[in-house]
């Protein structure tokens, strides 16, 4: 056939394929998946593929679908973890409520590492020894302290030592003067006045203790003292002076001060006109820095001893606290006659120990080692004595208010040197032999 006439033929076939699809309606134009399946072998061969790759879309969608919802699981388990997440918040708020719920239980005890008033502070400070003794009088250089081991592990003791007007602005140190290991204080002071020492513990954890406060009062006219430090317990004391000294009440706290230097006790003696005591009479109001006053623990007697040996005759007093004292005693039974009692007039005594009863009336004690014994004051009833008591001294309470007599010359020789406090320094007059005693506002209300 001529190739004219072929060119012709195919042109009117192709035509005729053309006219027969646009008949049919199904006509879309084509994918790339479409131009991919018509570069490539017959159409049915393409539809076919065309379907796998159908089946294959579904298929995966399907398994992504699957992921998902196992996705979603997962999520649920992460939702479990949030409530580990509330599990561990439970657990912090029963910590704050076991620290919340603390109940007190009284003070503090300082030594058994429990927080007992619930104030969120462990312990405090254990004092094991101290001179002076609680509200006695010392020396500056004459402070001494020692501490218990604490409970609890600790790292340093901090303390802090000044006179009570200024200790709030005071810093706090190592007690020790060296790394705070040390269980020990010995600070040394030079300005006299009501002296507190602040101590405490300082933990690990940068926390510290609750303060433990010790006040005494200081004077550097002590500096250089003897100390005096009895023997015999003070127990020993009043057990021996009970076997004479009648029980006459118990001292009222509202009117007994006996912290040094400001001693203040009001007696009641009996009211007596052959004594000249009258209604009112009986406060013992005196300055004294090297006497200590205690009472016992029912609180119906008082004892005075010394903390110091004596300002004005340390080597013939020493430590005691009345020193061969003149005693008018021309009231005493017992004379074979007047003159016997001219000649008996007076006589002397020297105590080691003094205890009062409230009528102001005591026994004089002396020691010998730790044995106890009674001077033998008194030996005879008091003609008109309102007490009517062998071997005590009845008006023991005038005695130290009064001055006596040193010597038959007459000198004169009070039982308290000379010291002051109203208006200041200044009320010594300049007189060196005149001690002036700052800090009265803090133990009395002018």
């Amino acid at each position: 056939m001529h190739w004219g006439s072929l060119k012709s033929l195919a042109l009117t076939l192709l035509a005729f394929a053309i006219v027969s699809t646009l008949g049919s309606g199904c006509w879309e134009p084509a994918s790339s998946g479409d131009e991919d399946t018509d570069t490539g072998t017959a159409g049915d061969t393409d539809t076919d593929t065309d379907t796998d790759a159908d089946t294959d879309a579904d298929t995966d969608a399907d398994t992504d679908t699957d992921t998902d919802s196992d996705t979603d699981t997962d999520t649920d388990t992460d939702s479990d973890t949030d409530t580990d997440s509330d599990t561990d918040t439970d657990t912090d708020t029963d910590t704050t409520t076991d620290t919340s719920s603390c109940v007190p239980t009284g003070p503090e005890d300082c030594d058994d590492g429990l927080d007992n008033d619930c104030n969120g502070l462990f312990d405090c400070p254990v004092i094991a020894t101290a001179y002076p003794e609680a509200g006695r009088a010392a020396a500056g250089n004459d402070v001494d302290m020692t501490f218990a081991t604490p409970a609890l592990a600790w790292s340093t003791m901090e303390c802090r030592t000044a006179r009570v007007s200024v200790i709030d602005g005071v810093s706090w140190g190592n007690c020790d003067g060296s790394d705070g290991t040390g269980l020990l204080h010995s600070p040394t002071l030079t300005n006299n006045g009501l002296t507190r020492t602040e101590i405490r513990i300082a933990y690990p954890d940068s926390t510290y203790s609750e303060v433990t406060s010790y006040e005494y009062y200081v004077h550097t006219s002590l500096n250089g003292a003897t100390k005096c430090t009895p023997t015999p317990t003070y127990e020993a004391m009043f057990t021996k002076a009970a076997e004479r000294l009648p029980d006459t009440g118990t001292f009222v706290a509202a009117d007994t001060q006996l912290n040094n230097p400001f001693i203040s006790v009001d007696f009641d003696p009996p009211v007596s006109s052959i004594f000249a005591i009258e209604e009112g009479d009986g406060p013992f109001d005196v300055l004294s820095l090297r006497r200590r006053f205690a009472l016992n623990p029912a609180g119906n007697m008082l004892l005075m001893t010394r903390n110091y040996q004596s300002r004005r005759n340390a080597s013939a007093v020493g430590c005691q606290v009345i020193h061969d004292w003149r005693i008018h005693v021309s009231h005493r039974d017992g004379y074979n006659s007047p003159t016997e009692e001219d000649n008996l007039r007076v006589m002397r005594k020297s105590c080691d120990a003094i205890v009062f009863n409230t009528h102001g009336a005591a026994a004089c004690l002396t020691f010998s080692g730790s044995t106890v014994n009674f001077a033998h004051l008194r030996p005879n009833t008091w003609n008109g004595s309102p007490f009517n008591v062998v071997g005590v001294d009845h008006f023991m309470w005038r005695h130290f208010l009064s001055c006596s007599k040193d010597n038959d010359a007459g000198d004169r020789h009070c039982m308290f040197s000379a010291k002051c406090w109203d208006g200041g320094a200044s009320c010594s007059g300049g007189n060196a032999d005149i001690l002036y005693l700052p800090d009265h506002d803090l133990f009395f209300s002018k």
